[in-house]
């Protein structure tokens, strides 16, 4: 197996955003095989690391990522969420790019795909361009993992060869549990949480595909049985949910770094997450209460794969009044949190954790660095299977 690799994305930490910690997480725990160099954007703001080369200032431009990636060794891994390599998700350099770059190895790991299309003329030219860049990308890279069951299913129908060389990638938890004894019950000191009070969590941005008016009406039904009820939100801050009664009972923490998170996960007794297309492998809220043991009420949706819709290791609610019914009557339940808490985590340690991922990347980067150092000997091995 090579012994570097070159991982581009154009964000990176300190930039926030989860496709930047993710980018993180996965050179560091591909770090033990590889040497690996993350080629980022020429704005990235970090502290001096060789690793990270900050060497593109236009991702549209062949010429510059070429020669960029012509002066990194080994294998390429590309992180890909279309919005984030040009106006409207669309980028036709990057195909160019990567039919450019075949003899290196390539793996895609396609954490967003294409828009729906619209009505709007616009929308509908973003969409149509999006799917195009698509096309032509995974007709030039060697391996592509997609992050959600569904997409990687629809997708392999769609689309003639992806099947032969596409694989689940999920996105495990950029929330890594901390390793501090009683992190919950030192979170519930230092926010004034009394042990024997219910906590509701929530975390990630505030917007439509998140459903947070779920959440609010989720955590005032709670509070119709326990008054004291608190919720606690990581990440954007709500305006304008809350009278200044109820502000008393809400912990609004802003954007928090990762042990802070952590802590906060598990000390919240339920986590809400009623997103509008439903649960999905690429979701890392989701990720993250799993990987906490934390009972998670959800719902699921036209993004929700056949394994988690058949699961049992979280809770589902579809409708607004159900979602918050049953966020009161798991509050009241502790033995039914319990019990599916513990299938989640078993669930998110099986399936999806870092070293799931680890594995299945090394195995595909393994054939992919034995197909450049001997493509004729792969081809007759093909051709006698």
């Amino acid at each position: 197996m090579s012994k570097s690799l070159t991982i581009v994305c154009p964000v990176f930490p300190p930039e926030r955003g989860g496709l930047a910690d993710h980018t993180e997480k996965l050179s560091s725990i591909l770090s033990s095989h590889f040497e690996v160099t993350v080629l980022t954007s020429a704005s990235w703001a970090g502290k001096s690391d060789s690793v990270v080369q900050p060497k593109i200032q236009r991702w549209g431009s062949v010429t510059q990522l070429t020669e960029a990636l012509h002066r990194t060794k080994g294998p390429i891994l590309w992180q890909y969420v279309p919005h984030l390599y040009g106006r409207g998700g669309v980028n036709l350099a990057l195909p160019v790019v990567m039919q450019t770059m075949r003899s290196r190895g390539q793996i895609v790991l396609a954490h967003e795909i294409a828009a729906p299309y619209s009505l709007w003329p616009h929308r509908f030219w973003y969409a149509f361009a999006q799917r195009l860049q698509w096309k032509r990308l995974i007709g030039a890279v060697d391996v592509v993992g997609i992050s959600t069951e569904r997409w990687l299913f629809g997708w392999n129908q769609k689309e003639k060869g992806l099947a032969e060389k596409s694989f689940l990638a999920p996105s495990p938890s950029n929330i890594f549990p901390t390793t501090l004894r009683d992190a919950g019950c030192a979170w519930r000191q230092r926010n004034g949480v009394a042990a024997d009070v219910p906590v509701v969590g929530f975390f990630g941005t505030i917007s439509a595909p998140k459903r947070f008016d779920w959440v609010v009406e989720a955590w005032r039904s709670i509070r119709v049985k326990f008054p004291n009820a608190i919720a606690a939100i990581v990440g954007d801050q709500p305006s304008g949910h809350f009278s200044a009664v109820e502000k008393a009972h809400v912990r609004m923490l802003g954007h928090q770094n990762e042990a802070q998170v952590s802590a906060m996960l598990y000390a919240v007794d339920l986590l809400l997450l009623p997103f509008i297309d439903g649960v999905s492998e690429r979701r890392g809220s989701f990720m993250a209460g799993l990987a906490h043991g934390c009972p998670v009420l959800t719902t699921t949706g036209e993004s929700t794969g056949p394994t988690l819709r058949n699961s049992d290791a979280f809770s589902v609610a579809n409708q607004k009044g159900e979602f918050a019914e049953k966020a009161r009557r798991l509050i009241s339940n502790s033995v039914e949190r319990r019990e599916t808490a513990l299938k989640g985590q078993k669930l998110y340690e099986e399936r999806y954790d870092w070293p799931v991922l680890k594995s299945n990347l090394e195995t595909q980067l393994k054939k992919i660095c034995q197909l450049q150092s001997s493509p004729f000997e792969h081809l007759y091995l093909k051709r006698l299977k």
